[in-house]
């Protein structure tokens, strides 16, 4: 996984955490919101999970724009408290560097030793 798509789904999750937070409370409070708020936290669900996923290996950042930005334009009348936190994660999809691969941690000092002998 690459330190962009690393750094995206972070945002998105975030994202995702405060839809589905929202989504409780307008079901609890049976708020006509709800089926909106479904609807954007199952998509950002979805967009979370394939940043996450393995193998097949997610496209690149950039795939995810156009439905960032319906999310985003989504949530601009009928969820606001969550439209900040779907244009980071969109900012994040346009702006990032290269896709750097993340390093491998380094092997602990009982591996290293184990090797040497």
């Amino acid at each position: 996984m690459t330190l962009k798509h690393q750094t995206l789904a972070l945002a998105v999750g975030a994202a995702k955490d405060h839809a589905g937070a929202l989504l409780h409370q307008f079901e609890r409070q049976g708020d006509s919101r709800t089926g909106k708020s479904s609807a954007v936290y199952l998509a950002l669900v979805v967009l979370h999970k394939r940043l996450l996923t393995r193998d097949p290996a997610p496209p690149p950042v950039e795939y995810f724009v156009p439905d960032l930005e319906r999310l985003v334009r989504g949530c601009a009348r009928q969820l606001p408290p969550v439209q900040p936190l779907i244009e980071a994660a969109l900012h994040v999809a346009r702006t990032s560097g290269g896709d750097a691969e993340i390093p491998p941690p380094e092997h602990t000092r009982n591996d290293t030793q184990a090797r040497a002998r």
